[in-house]
């Protein structure tokens, strides 16, 4: 249905006066998907409080809006928009904390321990995937826009091996100097043999010749193994990964001992991983095939993050955010952008932890700069 269906009870002229505009520039929205040049984020505000009068739940018409706004902007607008709404990196200033009495940061805080953590229905999910992964084995690739919280899930998984005292050894390559093979600095099956062995066997010369370092790095695993070990290979950045080493994974995952596989492994990435894994992607089908991949989601209970990140901060919600700011903060994140991979165009959304953290710190910044001590709807938008 489009948003001429949900309205089909209402006049354009009816509309119009609720949105502010005139009856031929609401036909050119309904029919054409046309937005006003000027104050088009003014009518969407406007059209989605329509909708919502005419009976379609928030949440919908929220989704409606920002697709209609998607579809009737270009490239270059929508550029624009999702310009806008990233933030670079936000602090609070010390007047920010002076009047809203912040000892801490409650968004621009890293997490100093698993209740620190937000976890919505699909955190949840991955987070039970990776560590059953982790301990009974598997392939599996995580998957997430920057900010979405992959790093912190991954840190989560080790901390939570650690604190159950499971004999699962971690094993990270350095990916600090890592890059795609345009750069010519790839991680390559050769780094990750070495990290296994700089990991389990720190004081053993590693052969330079390729074949005895194999087999050196299976022998290994295999006596760890034997020791009660379980082994854990998880590799960051891993959509900067060249396709022959994703195809050796299948390799060293093939490492085994008897009827024991010696060597699980979880990667961790952005949605470039997503599209190398892809099931067309003939190059890497013994990959694909085995390895299961899961993706973070942008976060729906908006609310429920806010809450929970104030709470750890002891803070209280209701007497900080006002009624209206988390749909204005959803609106403001809404609006995807096409990004150009190859021929094809992707949405990307901005409803991220690291993004909605940055708008929430702006806006604290804001609303102590106007003497204002509850987030509204209005600062959000001003932001």
């Amino acid at each position: 249905m489009t948003l001429k269906d949900y309205l089909d009870g209402m006049s354009q002229r009816q509309l119009a006066a609720k949105l502010g505009i005139s009856p031929a520039a609401v036909n050119r929205l309904l029919n054409g998907g046309v937005w006003p040049r000027k104050g088009a984020d003014d009518v969407q505000r406007r059209l989605t409080d329509a909708l919502a009068d005419a009976g379609v739940l928030r949440m919908t018409a929220l989704s409606l809006v920002a697709c209609s706004r998607l579809a009737g902007t270009s490239a270059i607008q929508t550029q624009t928009i999702k310009d806008k709404t990233m933030l670079r990196k936000q602090t609070l200033l010390p007047k920010t904390r002076q009047i809203f009495k912040l000892h801490g940061d409650p968004f621009g805080a890293e997490p100093r321990s698993a209740g620190d953590v937000y976890l919505d229905d699909t955190s949840r999910y991955v987070q039970e995937a990776i560590y059953m992964t982790a301990k009974h084995g598997g392939m599996m690739a995580v998957v997430g826009e920057s900010g979405s919280g992959k790093s912190t899930l991954r840190r989560e998984l080790l901390d939570r091996l650690r604190r159950e005292s499971l004999p699962i050894v971690s094993i990270e390559p350095y990916v600090v100097s890592m890059d795609d093979e345009a750069q010519g600095r790839p991680l390559r099956a050769d780094h990750i043999a070495s990290a296994v062995l700089h990991t389990l066997a720190p004081l053993t010369r590693i052969p330079r010749n390729s074949e005895s370092r194999f087999r050196l790095l299976h022998n290994t695993l295999k006596e760890s193994g034997r020791a009660g070990n379980r082994h854990l290979l998880i590799i960051e950045e891993a959509h900067d990964l060249h396709g022959k080493t994703l195809k050796h994974l299948k390799r060293f995952y093939e490492l085994e001992d008897g009827f024991n596989r010696l060597l699980s492994i979880i990667l961790f990435g952005q949605s470039e991983l997503k599209t190398k894994l892809a099931e067309t992607n003939s190059e890497i089908r013994e990959v694909v095939q085995r390895m299961e991949l899961v993706e973070l989601r942008p976060l729906d209970d908006i609310e429920g993050y806010l809450r929970h990140r104030l709470e750890r901060a002891g803070l209280k919600y209701d007497s900080l955010i006002g009624p209206d700011a988390v749909d204005a903060l959803r609106l403001k994140h809404a609006v995807t952008a096409p990004r150009e991979r190859g021929q094809a165009r992707e949405a990307v959304s901005l409803l991220y932890p690291l993004a909605i953290g940055n708008t929430l710190t702006a806006a604290f910044n804001l609303a102590a700069e106007l003497g204002m001590d509850t987030i509204t709807g209005d600062v959000i938008r001003r932001v």
